[in-house]
């Protein structure tokens, strides 16, 4: 049996959370188990729900991306991060969370980038 992989996903823009939710969900080992549409909202989700994956937005209001990373690793938590940025070349950098560098997905990325980063990301039986 695969295994699913647990997502979040954190963007305070609906239609991109909704694009992304239609995206992964057509794969059938990709949960989104919640969404945030600020940093505070995707922290608490994350520590009440313990995704695999939490894809954060960069530029959150409140709390950013990298704060949320930040406090996940310093909390010690298995969550995985992947950063999603406008920009091109925006990236968590190495030390945001547990001393690790963070993928990053631009905004204009090709479907396939974002079950592929997943997959990546997640090993199977991790």
């Amino acid at each position: 049996m695969t295994k699913t992989i647990r997502v979040l996903l954190a963007d305070d823009h609906p239609t991109l959370r909704l694009g992304l939710r239609v995206l992964l969900e057509r794969e059938p080992d990709i949960e989104v188990v919640a969404e945030a549409e600020s940093g505070e909202e995707a922290l608490a989700k994350i520590l009440a729900l313990q995704p695999d994956v939490a894809v954060l937005d960069c530029q959150l209001p409140g709390l950013s991306g990298p704060e949320v990373a930040r406090e996940i690793g310093r909390r010690g938590l298995g969550v995985r991060i992947l950063a999603l940025s406008a920009y091109r070349y925006e990236q968590l950098h190495p030390g945001d969370v547990r001393g690790q560098s963070v993928p990053s997905i631009p905004l204009f990325f090709p479907p396939s980038w974002a079950e592929g980063l997943l997959r990546f990301w997640v090993p199977l039986g991790s």
